[in-house]
């Protein structure tokens, strides 16, 4: 696989976990599942997207992807 399929592999994954934070958000159960599970909070996917962010490996159009995906996890901190 190639490096730059790796990183849009990346990128998807870390939408669809978003996407399921922002569910369970939405449900008002977020609390509980992150004190279950480190991969249910919000930081851990701020550390992986920033984490590709510093790899350098994003065109301009990922790095806004990735960009606003570190957005969507701030308003779930914030909300909780």
């Amino acid at each position: 696989m190639s490096a730059e399929q790796q990183v849009l592999n990346e990128i998807a994954h870390l939408e669809r976990m978003v996407a399921e934070l922002e569910r369970i958000a939405a449900r008002g159960t977020i609390a509980a599942v992150r004190d279950r599970a480190c991969v249910m909070r919000p930081e851990y996917w701020r550390r992986r997207i920033d984490a590709l962010l510093a790899s350098g490996m994003l065109s301009a159009a990922l790095r806004r992807e990735a960009d606003g995906l570190r957005t969507r996890l701030a308003s779930l901190t914030a909300d909780s």
